[in-house]
């Protein structure tokens, strides 16, 4: 066999050879991986980089950069209704209000759930807060001693200004609520606030 047989032989061998080992080798896992991580975790990640991943906190950072308007409207604000982490809820502020307008600052500092809503209303008469405070606290209908006042919708890590016109009636009562599709409940209850005609 002459010498440029052998070469071209030997070339086309070893072209096939690395055909072959590449057509074997398994291919590497998608990278991030796709299965689920626990929080907390302090296992170091070998992809994309080897940095120990880091998990969300059950508080939200609230900004506190707001603008000139954002100011005044606060200012106006007679009252503060917290949601914070642990299913907890507060009320801030006057105990009584003068009929007309209630000015009031809703803070969710939780990250526990997709939605939070605060609840305002009256409760009628021959009826008390106890009868409220005695009800179930997953979803249930509102019950039908009690009027409606208004329902805000907010959301986690948010911090807005909300007005009501026309407040007349009194007491008005507070409730906090969470909806998620794990999980459904009132979880606190506050007030009053005394309206003053």
């Amino acid at each position: 066999m002459k010498r440029s047989g052998v070469y071209k032989l030997a070339v086309s061998s070893v072209l096939l050879m690395l055909v072959v080992a590449g057509c074997g080798t398994p291919k590497a896992d998608p990278c991030p991986t796709t299965a689920p991580l626990s929080c907390p975790t302090t296992a170091i990640q070998s992809c994309p980089t080897a940095a120990v991943q880091s998990c969300p906190t059950a508080m939200a950072p609230v900004s506190a950069d707001h603008s000139d308007m954002w100011d005044t409207l606060s200012g106006l604000a007679q009252n503060t209704i917290t949601f914070s982490p642990g299913n907890k809820c507060s009320l801030e502020g006057v105990k009584s209000v003068n009929a007309g307008v209630l000015t009031y600052e809703i803070v969710v500092t939780s990250l526990e759930h997709q939605n939070y809503y605060l609840a305002i209303y009256t409760i009628n008469p021959g009826y008390t807060f106890a009868d409220l405070q005695a009800l179930p606290d997953t979803k249930t209908d509102p019950p039908s001693f009690i009027h409606l006042v208004s329902v805000d919708h907010v959301l986690p890590g948010s911090d807005s200004i909300h007005s009501l016109g026309n407040i007349n009636e009194g007491p008005l009562y507070f409730s906090c609520l969470a909806y998620d599709p794990n999980y459904d409940k009132r979880f606190a209850d506050l007030g009053p606030v005394e309206v003053v005609k």
